[in-house]
């Protein structure tokens, strides 16, 4: 059952990726995006107040945070186990990835 924010946001999170079609056209993806969007808006991944007193804009996103945690744990430990390896060694491989990655933009 998905009764908390962050449960409702990693569903979220994972019909964003089931929407993803490599081979649709700009309008569709954009279509997808936009509804992705409006799903994590609905299970309150990230909630925004703004203090009109203060001129403060306050974004809480711990729901979106710890469903991308948890996400990403989860994958790494099913990785580290299908390829026995330690959790840590999968995640030095995965950092040094997303660095290439980064310096290559």
């Amino acid at each position: 059952m998905t009764n908390t924010p962050s449960q409702r946001t990693m569903h979220a999170l994972l019909d964003m990726i089931v929407a993803y079609d490599e081979n649709a056209s700009d309008a569709e993806t954009d279509r997808a995006i936009q509804a992705a969007f409006a799903n994590l808006n609905e299970v309150g991944a990230i909630n925004a107040s703004f203090d009109d007193e203060t001129d403060t804009l306050t974004l809480e996103a711990t729901p979106l945070l710890t469903a991308i945690g948890v996400m990403v744990d989860t994958l790494i430990r099913q990785l580290a186990i299908e390829r026995g390896h330690d959790r840590l060694a999968v995640l030095n491989v995965l950092r040094e990835h997303l660095d290439g990655l980064l310096e290559a933009h």
